[in-house]
């Protein structure tokens, strides 16, 4: 971030990946004030850091989500299947009204 960042520049002579940021004074042009040097990789490691903790919390949040589907859908099956079966009872019971009224018929 800081790389490209207007108010850095590359600290002539200090460790390699330091950079100075501060703002330029409002008096004297392309001068900085308040400068204060920052070393790249611990900003990096920080960022690192952070970014990790991220996407360990983004991983667990898809975790708890993949489960909750995972149920969600073993719940649909389940309901099909008894749907399915209350459909099939209910074809066999119509089945045996209609056997039942064919014998009332034929035995008037």
């Amino acid at each position: 971030m800081l790389k490209n960042d207007p108010k850095a520049i590359q600290a002539a002579g200090s460790a390699p990946g330091s950079i100075i940021v501060g703002g330029p004074s409002p008096n004297a042009g392309t001068t900085f004030t308040s400068q204060q040097e920052i070393k790249m990789s611990k900003n990096e490691s920080d960022l690192n850091q952070i970014l990790k903790k991220r996407i360990e919390g983004i991983q667990q949040e898809m975790s708890k989500f993949n489960n909750f589907i995972n149920d969600f859908a073993q719940t649909a099956d389940n309901e099909l299947i008894n749907l399915v079966g209350n459909i099939n009872l209910l074809q066999r019971n119509i089945a045996h009204v209609n056997e039942m009224k064919e014998n009332r018929l034929k035995k008037k």
